[in-house]
C-alpha cells in the first residue's frame, strides 16, 4: 500500500485563505496582517530559520515577547521549518526564563528587546549551553540577528527548503504549565493535535468564515492562541488581539462593538468584571454569538448573571487542561437549565470516563477521577518519561481532576486531586512558591494552597512556620516572591503558625489549612 500522506501543518490550513490577497487575518493596535502577508512572511521565516539559523528538525525555538502580530508568523514558520515552539510568558522573572530555556534545550530564541540583554548575559555565563542563536524584534543590541532580517526574502529566494519526514505526530509546541525548576512540566502538543483542536472547535462552536474573535489574553497562554483562534483562521475569519497588560473590561467591550466580535474567551474573573462595568449597558453587543468561560471554577450565579445581561449570547462553560490539548467538554446552547453548573458533554472526537482509585470505571453520578481520550491529547511531557508514563492509564489521559458524569453524559467538576491553584485562569503550582519562601534563612517550612475568591476563582495563600527565635514580616516574604516569580504567583495572604499541621508521618497536612484560614487561624 502507498504510504499515508500526513505532512499537513498549520501553514497549509491558513494558506487556502491567502487566495484572497486583501482578506485580513490578524489585527492588533491598528496594525493588520492579511492572510497573504501572514503566509508569505511565515514561509520566508521558515527558510531563514533553516538557512541562516541552522535549524534542524526537532530543534526548539523559544518565543519570549509581549503580544504582537509576529507571534503567529513565528508559530507557523517554526512548524513549517520542522522546529518545536516554546512560547514563554513575558511575565516570567529572569530566573524562570532561564529555567524554561534550559529545560527545553532551546537552540534559538526570538525575543522582545527588553529580554535580549538578560538572555545574552545568561548565555555568556554558561547558564544556557544549548542557546546558539538569539534574535531580537528591535534592532539587535546584544542579539545575534534582528527579526526583520529573517522575514524579508533575499533576491532569488524560493519556498522554504522541503523537510522530509515531517508528520502530524511531530511535536508542534512544548507548553510549560508553569515556569521554574519544580514540578511543572512541558506538555508536548503535536502538529496533528493542534489541527484536530481547531477542527473540533469549528464543529462544536459554530465557527465560520464570518467569525471574528478577540483575544483578551497573552498569546503564550493556550487560551490566547488555541481557543477560537486557529479555528477562526482555518475558516478565514478575523482575529483581533489585545495589547499585553492587565484586563480592562471597558476596552474589551469597546473592541467587541468596534470589531463586531462574534466569539470570545473570558475566564470567570474577566466575565465577572465585564458584567460589573457600567459600559456594558451602553455597548452594542449584538454581534456576539458565544462567550466561552472556563479555566477556573464557574459559579452558577455568574452563569445566570451573564445570561440575564446578555440574553442573545451563548454563555458556554467548558472544561479542559493543557495535557488534554485544550477544551475537551463544552456546554451546548441547548443545555437545559436543570444542568446548571455542568461543563457540558465531551467535545467532538473526545471521550470521557470516571474511574475510582483502583482504575475501575464508575457509573452515572459517581464521583471519581476524570479520564479522557481525544486526538488532541498531548504526546506526554518533554524529556520526562517517568512523568509521561504516570500521565496515562493505558490509552486514557489521567487528568487528576475529580468529577462525575450524569446519566445523559454531562460532566460536573467537583474538585481536584492535585494541589494546582487556578487564579484568574492562570495555573499556579504551590511547590514553586513554597521553594521560594523556604529560601529565606528564617523560614523553616511553608505550605501554599488556594482559597475560594469571588473574583479570581482562587487566591494564593501561604502558611509559614518560622525557625524558633526568628521573626519575618509578610511584606518581606511577598517581596522575595516578587523577585523570583511572575507577579500572579505571589501570595495574597501570608499567615505565620507556630507549627504547621502535620500527619503522623511528619508530612504537612495541607487539607487542614483552608479551614484554619477560613476561621481566622486561631492560636
Amino acid at each position: 500500500m502507498a504510504a499515508r500522506w500526513d505532512s499537513l501543518d498549520l501553514l497549509d490550513i491558513v494558506a487556502r485563505n491567502a487566495l484572497d490577497p486583501t482578506r485580513v487575518a490578524l489585527s492588533l493596535g491598528g496594525d493588520e496582517l492579511t492572510y497573504t502577508q501572514l503566509v508569505n512572511r511565515a514561509t520566508t521565516l521558515a527558510r531563514a530559520l533553516r538557512v541562516r539559523c541552522g535549524l534542524q528538525r526537532g530543534d526548539r525555538v523559544a518565543l519570549l515577547c509581549r503580544n504582537r502580530l509576529e507571534y503567529f508568523e513565528v508559530e507557523l514558520g517554526v512548524t513549517r521549518a520542522g522546529g518545536i515552539l516554546v512560547a514563554m510568558s513575558w511575565r516570567y522573572s529572569a530566573e524562570e526564563c532561564i529555567s524554561v530555556l534550559r529545560r527545553s534545550g532551546a537552540r534559538i530564541a526570538i525575543v522582545d528587546a527588553e529580554f535580549e540583554g538578560v538572555l545574552n548575559d545568561a548565555r555568556n555565563a554558561g547558564k544556557l549551553p544549548a542557546l546558539q542563536v538569539l534574535v531580537a524584534f528591535a534592532p539587535a543590541a546584544a542579539a545575534d540577528l534582528e527579526y526583520d532580517e529573517l522575514v524579508v526574502a533575499p533576491p532569488g529566494a524560493g519556498e522554504a527548503i522541503p523537510l522530509a519526514g515531517r508528520t502530524l505526530d511531530d511535536p508542534h509546541e512544548i507548553i510549560f504549565t508553569s515556569g521554574t525548576t519544580g514540578t511543572p512540566k512541558g506538555a508536548v502538543w503535536t502538529n496533528g493535535g493542534v489541527i484536530w483542536n481547531a477542527l473540533q472547535q469549528i464543529l462544536d462552536f459554530g465557527i465560520d468564515r464570518d467569525s471574528v474573535t478577540f483575544v483578551a489574553f497573552d498569546l503564550n497562554y493556550i487560551g490566547g492562541r488555541h481557543q477560537f483562534v486557529w479555528g477562526v483562521l482555518h475558516r478565514g475569519g478575523i482575529v483581533h488581539i489585545k495589547e499585553s497588560g492587565g484586563f480592562d473590561a471597558g476596552r474589551v467591550l469597546a473592541a467587541i462593538e468596534r470589531n463586531r466580535v462574534s466569539h470570545i474567551l473570558l475566564v470567570p474573573t474577566m466575565l465577572h468584571d465585564l458584567l460589573a462595568t457600567p459600559e456594558l449597558s451602553m455597548t452594542d453587543t449584538s454581534s456576539l454569538r458565544t462567550i466561552m468561560t472556563g479555566g477556573a471554577a464557574v459559579s452558577t450565579e455568574l452563569l445566570a448573571a451573564a445570561r440575564a445581561a446578555l440574553p442573545g449570547v451563548h454563555i458556554m462553560q467548558v472544561y479542559g487542561l493543557t495535557e488534554g490539548g485544550g477544551t475537551v467538554s463544552y456546554a451546548p446552547a441547548s443545555l437545559p437549565d436543570i444542568k446548571g453548573g455542568s461543563a457540558g458533554h465531551a467535545s467532538t472526537h473526545a471521550s470521557i470516563r470516571i474511574v475510582d482509585d483502583s482504575g475501575s470505571v464508575l457509573g452515572p453520578d459517581a464521583i471519581g477521577e476524570i479520564q479522557l481520550q481525544a486526538p488532541t491529547v498531548c504526546a506526554g511531557y518533554w524529556d520526562d518519561s517517568d512523568a509521561t508514563s504516570q500521565l496515562f492509564d493505558a490509552d486514557w489521559l489521567r487528568t487528576g481532576d475529580l468529577g462525575l458524569l450524569d446519566a445523559e453524559g454531562y460532566l460536573f467538576i467537583t474538585g481536584r486531586k492535585k494541589d494546582l491553584i487556578i487564579s484568574g485562569g492562570m495555573n499556579i503550582f504551590p511547590i514553586e512558591i513554597e521553594a521560594v519562601l523556604e529560601r529565606h534563612p528564617h523560614v523553616r517550612a511553608a505550605a501554599v494552597f488556594g482559597m475560594p475568591h469571588e473574583r479570581w476563582g482562587e487566591s494564593v495563600c501561604a502558611a509559614v512556620e518560622l525557625k524558633p527565635g526568628y521573626t519575618v514580616s509578610a511584606k518581606e516574604l511577598t517581596a522575595l516572591c516578587r523577585e523570583s516569580l511572575a507577579s500572579y504567583k505571589k501570595p495574597t495572604r501570608i499567615e505565620f503558625l507556630t507549627a504547621l499541621p502535620r500527619t503522623s508521618s511528619g508530612k504537612i497536612s495541607k487539607g487542614d489549612l483552608p479551614t484554619m484560614f477560613g476561621s481566622g487561624l486561631p492560636a
